[in-house]
């Protein structure tokens, strides 16, 4: 029998009864109607939710869109605001700056006007301090030539008794 078994080879073919075959296809064409089933079922799937997610990439490039749109017409009245405040702060500024210099020269005018009044009052005192001393030293001069002849008279009148 080694010998034998040794000489010849395998066989291929293999003896299957008919209604085992048949079960078998029948058993073949169930699973290939399910693979078919459950692939159009996959694709049903895949086609609904690539459908939702382009849905919902619409949806929501939409609402991102829109949220741009308020945020540049959000930005563009901001924008319109801030340069109108700055209008307004140059004209406060501008107007500030024009009530100074004014009230400065006011003031600068009305000390001028001081000073200059101030100082004819101090020429007038000097020029009458300098009529008082005047007056004052002719007095005096006089007083004293009034004086000297009073006393050279008394000194007369003395010596003469």
């Amino acid at each position: 029998r080694g010998d034998f078994a040794m000489q010849l080879p395998w066989a291929e073919e293999i003896l299957v009864t008919k209604s085992d075959l048949q079960r078998k296809l029948a058993l073949m064409r169930q699973l290939e109607n399910k693979v078919e089933e459950l692939q159009h079922h996959n694709e049903r799937e895949v086609r609904a939710r690539e459908a939702n997610y382009k849905q919902k990439l619409r949806d929501v490039t939409e609402r991102f869109n829109h949220e741009l749109e308020a945020d540049k017409e959000r930005y563009t009245r901001l924008q319109e605001e801030k340069m109108e405040m700055e209008r307004r702060y140059r004209r406060t500024v501008e107007d500030m700056q024009q009530r100074h210099q004014r009230k400065l020269a006011e003031l600068d005018q009305h000390h001028s006007q001081k000073l200059s009044g101030e100082q004819q009052r101090y020429d007038d005192l000097r020029q009458k301090l300098a009529n008082d001393k005047r007056s004052w030293s002719d007095e005096e001069q006089a007083q004293q030539a009034e004086f000297a002849a009073e006393l050279d008279k008394l000194y007369e009148e003395h010596q003469k008794e």
